[in-house]
């Protein structure tokens, strides 16, 4: 039987009623949650003037547990208050976050998930808030995450690049199906970053009978012109301004440190870029030596010069000195030891490092070496930049 379509009538004009003052006290907030709300964003703001120190610390642990006492469905204006500027601050709001979350999974209740998936594919957002968001939505739901990871390939966080890189190379790792296999490791290599993941696609790629060549997909640069070596004895060298420093001319002669010297090109084909000073100018000690090379850049662009030397080291970019470290011998990894911003002119660019080495005769510290990659600021290749050594400024 029907209903009866009077009872039925009033039934859904109460069911509307009721629908249309929620919404009017969701517009118009009770004094009740407009204090509530206006409480926590004092709160926060507090939050974010932590800083060095213990001054404020009181005012920082009350604005703490009022954050922290908040229900769920504070995490991502939580989130969205975090800066990239305040480490200190991060610390802070990434603990509040924490520990609502905590304390909302304890109690069975959900984490506002959705809420979440839109504020990580924002790349407008700080990149640690971001992050926090992917690991809670990690840890209650790994499989749609995984899905997400697809959109983050290309992503600006490292770390969420990372995920996603990972996910394409786990796809690979896992099906037996070469062109499923090929196909994810070449979408995991185009987005990676990281050198070890990298490595894993190069390894795996060449295995299945592809060339890659990684000094390329860095960014490094393998042809340069050298000259040297000049004097640098008494590790005076390194504040000399010796010709080149002056105006590059790459058919001059030069007097150097045991006699003439010029420069002449020098390609390296050593893993990452490295370039053997040694090898190419005889060992010297007490010597500086000079790295050149012209780079033809397609449009204006900003980019990143990362170098790794055991060496004192300058380094000029458009005849600028945009960095320098009187630094010997100190530990240093495979690349990205040290990293200067530069502005790339549409057309030739000159890239001029100075590398110097010192008199010290015990066993390590003979080596005389640079590796010298241009990236984008995330540490990616420049597309359609080319080296030419025969360009002479």
């Amino acid at each position: 039987m029907y209903p009866n379509t009077y009872s039925w009538a009033i039934s859904w004009a109460l069911s509307w009623a009721m629908a249309v003052a929620a919404l009017c006290s969701l517009a118009n907030p009770t004094p009740a949650r407009a204090e509530k709300t206006a409480d926590l964003d004092t709160a926060l703001e507090t939050l974010l003037t932590a800083g060095p120190g213990d001054s404020g610390q009181t005012q920082l642990q009350t604005a703490w547990k009022k954050v922290a006492s908040s229900d769920s469905s504070a995490i991502v204006t939580i989130l969205k208050a975090m800066p990239d500027s305040n480490p200190l601050a991060q610390n802070w709001l990434r603990s509040t976050v924490d520990t609502i979350a905590e304390r909302t999974l304890k109690t069975g209740a959900q984490l506002p998930t959705e809420e979440l998936k839109r504020f990580l594919l924002e790349p407008s957002h700080s990149s640690r808030a971001r992050w926090v968001a992917y690991e809670w939505l990690n840890e209650v739901a790994p499989g749609p995450t995984a899905e997400l990871l697809s959109q983050l390939l290309n992503d600006s966080s490292l770390a969420i690049r990372f995920e996603a890189v990972s996910h394409w190379i786990d796809k690979a790792e896992t099906t037996e199906d070469t062109s499923v296999k090929l196909d994810a490791y070449r979408t995991a290599i185009s987005a990676a970053r990281d050198k070890q993941q990298i490595e894993t696609c190069v390894d795996a790629l060449q295995k299945l009978g592809e060339t890659v060549d990684p000094n390329s997909l860095m960014g490094f640069i393998q042809s340069w012109q050298v000259v040297g070596p000049f004097s640098n004895a008494e590790k005076k060298g390194f504040a000399t301004n010796y010709p080149p420093e002056d105006a590059v001319d790459l058919t001059a002669t030069y007097a150097g440190k045991e006699g003439e010297v010029t420069w002449h090109p020098l390609n390296t084909s050593g893993d990452y870029g490295k370039v053997d000073l040694n090898l190419a100018l005889d060992k010297h000690m007490g010597a500086v030596a000079y790295a050149w090379v012209s780079i033809l850049s397609p449009t204006e662009q900003s980019v990143e010069c990362r170098w790794m030397t055991p060496n004192a080291s300058k380094i000029w970019v458009n005849g600028e000195l945009i960095a320098e470290h009187e630094i010997y011998h100190a530990s240093s990894g495979p690349f990205d030891q040290y990293k200067a911003s530069a502005e790339l002119h549409k057309g030739p660019n000159t890239i001029m490092l100075k590398v110097c080495q010192n008199e010290q005769t015990e066993s390590w510290a003979q080596d005389w070496e640079f590796q010298l990659r241009l990236t984008d600021k995330l540490g990616g290749p420049l597309p359609d930049v080319t080296t030419n050594l025969q360009v002479n400024p």
